[in-house]
C-alpha cells in the first residue's frame, strides 16, 4: 500500500516536472525572440561619439516604436527584448540640434537598417548628421511686448518652399526652439488663440510668407509679435477650423463650436452642409488674407 502512494506520488511529480518544462518551451516558441538585442555606437559624421543621444528602434513591418534608451558617455546603447524583423534604428537630441529623423522632413544622409532573427544580436553605427539649424525666441503681445497669454499654445507651422505638403507643426510655450532642416528654404506661420495671424513676410508683399533658411548648426533668434483680436466674437476661432480638420473630422459641431457652446454670431442650430462648410472655410481665409500680421524680416 505505501509503495504504491510512494510509486503514484512520483509519477505525479514527474507529470508536473514535464508539464512545467512544457509551459517554459511553449512560452519560448510563442516568444522566441526574448534575447534578440541591437547592440551600437553612436557617432557624429565626423566619427566622434555622441553621449545622450535618445535612440529608438522602429519594427518596420508594423511601424511600431520600441523603448528607447540613450547612448552612454562613450556613445555606446543596446536596445534589447526585441521581436524578430527588421529595424529601422534613429537618433535624436533637442539640445545637441540631431532632430528625428524618423519624420520625412528631416534629411536622413545615413539611414541605419538591421534585421533580427530569433535570439539574433546585430551590431550597428549609428551616425547621425546633418545638424538641423536652431530658430528660437519668444512670440510677443504686440501691444504690451510681453510674452502672450492665450488659452492655448501657440501653434507654429514650418513648410518647405519645395513642396508645400512637407511641412511640421510646433505646438508649444511662447518661449520657442524648433530645428529646422538644414539648408532648405522654409516659410513659417504662426497662430495663437486670441490674436490675429502672423506670417514671416516681406514688407512689400505682406500676404506672400517670405522663405528663409538656416544652416548646418546655425541659431536664430526671431521675436514674433502678434496683434490682439480687436473683434474676436467677429472672427472664426482658427482652431475651431483647424483642429477637427487635422484630426479628420468632418463634424459641423467640432468646426463651428467649442466645449458644446455655440459660437458667437453663429445660430445654435449649426449647418452641417457641405455648403456650410465650404463658406466657412473661405471667410476664414478671406479674414487671413486681410488681416495677417507681417513679420520684419531679420538680415
Amino acid at each position: 500500500m505505501d509503495r504504491n502512494c510512494s510509486l503514484g506520488s512520483k509519477c505525479l511529480a514527474i507529470f508536473l516536472l514535464l508539464l512545467a518544462v512544457g509551459n517554459i518551451d511553449a512560452q519560448t516558441k510563442g516568444n522566441p525572440s526574448a534575447y534578440a538585442r541591437i547592440v551600437g555606437t553612436v557617432l557624429d559624421q565626423q566619427g566622434h561619439p555622441l553621449k545622450n543621444i535618445s535612440v529608438h528602434a522602429v519594427l518596420e513591418q508594423t511601424g511600431m516604436y520600441m523603448p528607447t534608451v540613450n547612448s552612454s558617455d562613450t556613445g555606446q546603447f543596446v536596445i534589447e527584448h526585441l521581436e524578430p524583423g527588421t529595424y529601422d534604428i534613429f537618433g535624436e537630441s533637442d539640445a545637441a540640434a540631431y532632430p528625428d529623423t524618423a519624420l520625412s522632413f528631416y534629411p536622413n544622409e545615413n539611414p541605419t537598417k538591421v534585421t533580427l532573427g530569433n535570439f539574433g544580436t546585430a551590431t550597428v553605427a549609428l551616425v547621425l548628421g546633418p545638424r538641423a539649424g536652431v530658430l528660437c525666441g519668444t512670440v510677443l503681445d504686440k501691444t504690451t511686448g510681453r510674452p502672450i497669454t492665450s488659452p492655448h499654445a501657440p501653434h507654429f507651422i514650418v513648410r518647405k518652399v519645395s513642396n508645400r505638403e512637407d511641412s511640421i507643426e510646433f505646438l508649444g510655450p511662447p518661449r520657442f526652439r524648433w530645428l529646422i532642416p538644414p539648408a532648405t528654404e522654409v516659410t513659417l506661420e504662426v497662430f495663437a488663440e486670441g490674436y490675429r495671424p502672423w506670417v514671416y513676410a516681406d514688407l512689400p508683399d505682406p500676404l506672400t510668407p517670405a522663405p528663409f533658411r538656416l544652416e548646418s548648426g546655425e541659431e536664430r533668434t526671431l521675436d514674433i509679435q502678434l496683434e490682439p483680436e480687436t473683434q474676436p466674437e467677429h472672427r472664426p476661432e482658427w482652431r475651431r477650423l483647424f483642429k477637427p480638420l487635422a484630426l479628420g473630422s468632418m463634424s459641423a459641431n467640432g468646426i463651428l463650436r467649442r466645449r458644446g457652446q455655440p459660437s458667437a454670431g453663429i445660430s445654435p442650430r449649426v449647418d452641417v452642409s457641405v455648403l456650410g462648410l465650404l463658406r466657412s472655410t473661405a471667410s476664414y481665409f478671406f479674414r487671413f488674407a486681410t488681416n495677417s500680421s507681417v513679420a520684419n524680416v531679420p538680415t
